[in-house]
C-alpha cells in the first residue's frame, strides 16, 4: 500500500516537473537528495554525541527532520541567492520533457519514502497496529531500499575512500534504536497497568 502511495506521489511530482522543466527539477531533486543524505547519516552522530536530543519524546524523529529541513533550507537558499537570476540551461524539447518527467517521478518517490522512513522513527512505526497493516519496516522495505540507494549514491560520490558505512547499516541502526525505546516504553506501560487495582483497569 505504501509503495503505491509513493508511486502516486511520484506521479504528482511528474506534473510539477513538466511545468518547471528539467533544469529546475534537477536542482530541486539534488537538494532533496542532499537533505535526505544528511538526515540519514547525521542523526546517529547527533544521537551519540547529544543523547538528550534523541532521549526526548519523538527525539529521533525531530532530530531527523530538523537536520533534513535545515540542510534543504541552507543549501537551496544558497543556490537561490547565487544562481536564481541566471537563465536555465537550454535543452532539446524532447530531452527537457523526458528528463523532467523521470526526475520528477524519482524525486516524488524519494520524498514520499523519506516521510515514511520518518514515521518509522516514532514509536507508532513499531506498534502492533503498524505491523498488522504493513506500516512497519517490513511493509516499507521497498521504500527504505530506495532511500538507502539514493543516500549510498551520494555517499559514494562525496565520502572518503576508507568510509565503509552504508546507508542500509545506518538506517538499520536507527530503526533498531527506536524499536528498542518503543519496547521499553511499552514495558513501562504494561508494568504501570499491572500495578493498578482491577477496577481501575476496567475503567
Amino acid at each position: 500500500m505504501l509503495f503505491w502511495l509513493a508511486v502516486l506521489t511520484g506521479a504528482v511530482f511528474v506534473v510539477i516537473a513538466l511545468s518547471v522543466g528539467f533544469y529546475r527539477t534537477w536542482v530541486l531533486s539534488f537538494h532533496v537528495l542532499l537533505s535526505t543524505y544528511m538526515a540519514v547519516f547525521l542523526t546517529p552522530l547527533v544521537a551519540a554525541r547529544l543523547p538528550a536530543a534523541t532521549n526526548a519524546p519523538l527525539g529521533y524523529l525531530l532530530t531527523f527532520l530538523s537536520i533534513g529541513v535545515a540542510t534543504f533550507a541552507v543549501a537551496y537558499g544558497a543556490y537561490f541567492a547565487l544562481f536564481s537570476d541566471r537563465p536555465p540551461v537550454a535543452l532539446p524539447k524532447l530531452l527537457d520533457v523526458l528528463g523532467a518527467g523521470v526526475l520528477g517521478f524519482l524525486n516524488g518517490f524519494l520524498v514520499a519514502s523519506l516521510l515514511m522512513l520518518a514515521f518509522l522513527l516514532t514509536p507508532w512505526g513499531h506498534s502492533e497496529f503498524s505491523k498488522t497493516y504493513g506500516l512497519d519496516a517490513r511493509g516499507q522495505a521497498a521504500n527504505i531500499s530506495y532511500v538507502c540507494a539514493g543516500c549510498d549514491l551520494l555517499h559514494w560520490l562525496i565520502s572518503s575512500a576508507d568510509s565503509r558505512q552504508t546507508a542500509p547499516q545506518v538506517v538499520a541502526g536507527l530503526l533498531q534504536a527506536v524499536a528498542g525505546e518503543a519496547a521499553e516504553e511499552e514495558k513501562k506501560r504494561e508494568g504501570a497497568r499491572a500495578g493498578l487495582p482491577p477496577q481501575a483497569e476496567d475503567g
